[in-house]
């Protein structure tokens, strides 16, 4: 369903936004191949977010695609990775408040 997919999407979306390349340059160890291609990937989400009816039906078609080209255990990584790094700069923002 439309409301399902867009959930998803937005979920995705939202630690991916707060991503800084500087910040996540150490995240996890990650391959720099790997890394590009997920500011890549970051970029093309927030840009496809400017119409959101074509939106949810590329990006889950998108993602489907990746999953099955990358395997959906790497792909939860990345997603998770994004959580993580999000924590990271929060808590070290509110710090130097």
């Amino acid at each position: 369903s439309r409301s399902t997919k867009k959930c998803i999407v937005t979920k995705l979306i939202s630690p991916l936004r707060l991503l800084s390349p500087h910040s996540a340059n150490h995240a996890h160890g990650m391959r720099r191949d790997t890394l590009l291609f997920f500011y890549f990937l970051r970029d093309w989400l927030i840009r496809g977010e400017q119409t959101p009816t074509q939106t949810t039906n590329v990006v889950t078609m998108h993602f489907l695609t990746l999953s099955d080209w990358l395997g959906l255990d790497w792909l939860r990584g990345v997603v998770g990775s994004a959580a993580v790094v999000l924590e990271v700069e929060r808590s070290r923002k509110e710090k130097l408040q």
